[in-house]
């Protein structure tokens, strides 16, 4: 897990794969920390990347708003985080933990 909450630079400084914002990275980054706060500051520093004003016109708030639900300060409502992922045409998948997947067995 990660410790302490890194700066948005430092986000797209991992996730840089040749020179493609990799979603995907930064997603797995961020789920894996189970931090709601540095969850939402991986959102908005997908939403700076594609461009705010965009990813606000897909979504339905405006710019200001929408980096205020994600600036990590708040807690966005579900609907929020669910139309900014989709913005970013990937989807939110729920897999089992290593923990509950032993517990199956």
């Amino acid at each position: 897990m990660l410790s302490g909450r890194p700066q948005a630079g430092t986000l797209v400084g991992i996730a840089l794969a040749d020179g493609q914002l990799s979603i995907s990275k930064i997603g797995k980054l961020a789920a894996r920390t189970r931090d709601s706060a540095f969850i939402c500051t991986a959102l908005d520093t997908v939403a700076r990347a594609k461009g705010m004003s965009r990813v606000a016109k897909a979504t339905g708030p405006g710019r200001e708003s929408l980096h205020k639900s994600l600036d990590g300060t708040t807690k966005p409502e579900f609907d929020t985080i669910q139309k900014v992922v989709n913005s970013f045409d990937v989807k939110l998948l729920a897999q089992p933990t290593k923990k509950s997947a032993r517990s199956a067995s």
